[in-house]
């Protein structure tokens, strides 16, 4: 688990205007250290009609595209531990992704893997992912994973797309070996989704919103200070997700994949259920 970049603590992030497409998403650019940034928000992503669903997809499908461009063969990798519901979403967009490295008439050659996670494998996923790049040798990598965020607000409902790579487990405090491009050496592009955030952040929001209150700028401090103590003390390690974070998991792994296969081979949404069978 990462983290979003509108949360990341830098002063260099360049915030680009935000956009708004139809059917209440939005969509904004950031460029952070060299990396660009591709953020879709779309608040009422559970809610949504399947004609506003589609139109997602075929969003993030052009942006995937212009950040995949004359890739003819890409390697899928989904981080992430499939028995915890809420770091699921790298494997179970696998469960989408129309692999055509054994087709010969495929515009892209598309492998997909699962590398699991480090207390389950005993193995870095980076190394995972260098041994099979080393047979594969792609053009570029996608790595899907779930992300940390630090407000509530924002889960389940930012789709981000970069191509500066993951470190995962570190919007968790638990990081391993970086997979961007000068670990692996070849082209990454990086999606990930929200579905986690850090519950003395989500506390600290609620009492932040709570000091509003008139009262004396002593007395805040003096109460803020009280909070915080009490917030590492107590929340430092505890995670919290939505309550519906299998359905939720479901549907964003089905929007994201579905953008990729579209991207990378042109399949349609009729043809990707013809082919998966779903």
């Amino acid at each position: 688990m990462t983290e979003l970049v509108t949360e990341f603590d830098s002063e260099q992030i360049k915030h680009g205007k935000k956009m708004n497409l139809k059917y209440g998403i939005t969509k904004q650019k950031f460029l952070d250290s060299g990396y660009t940034y591709v953020l879709f928000n779309a608040k009422n992503l559970m809610f949504q009609s399947l004609t506003e669903e589609e139109f997602l997809i075929e969003e993030l499908c052009k942006t995937l595209k212009v950040f995949l461009k004359g890739y003819k063969k890409v390697l899928v990798v989904g981080l992430g531990n499939r028995h915890i519901s809420a770091d699921s979403f790298g494997t179970e967009c696998l469960k989408h992704i129309i692999a055509t490295r054994n087709l010969i008439d495929a515009k892209c050659e598309v492998s997909a893997i699962s590398t699991s996670v480090f207390g389950l494998t005993g193995i870095e996923s980076a190394d995972i992912i260098k041994s099979v790049q080393s047979i594969i040798k792609p053009d570029a990598i996608i790595i899907l994973d779930t992300l940390c965020a630090n407000s509530y607000d924002t889960l389940v409902t930012n789709f981000q797309i970069s191509n500066s790579g993951f470190n995962p487990g570190a919007g968790v405090g638990n990081k391993r070996k970086g997979i961007n491009e000068k670990t692996i050496k070849t082209n990454i592009v990086s999606i990930g989704v929200p579905f986690v955030v850090y519950a003395k952040s989500f506390v600290e929001s609620a009492i932040n919103s709570a000091m509003q209150s008139p009262m004396q700028s002593v007395e805040k401090n003096e109460n803020l200070a009280i909070f915080n103590t009490l917030l590492k003390q107590n929340f430092n390690n505890l995670v919290l997700t939505v309550k519906d974070v299998e359905a939720s998991i479901k549907k964003t792994s089905y929007v994201v994949a579905s953008a990729i296969n579209m991207a990378l081979n042109d399949y349609s949404l009729d043809e990707q259920k013809t082919i998966l069978g779903h």
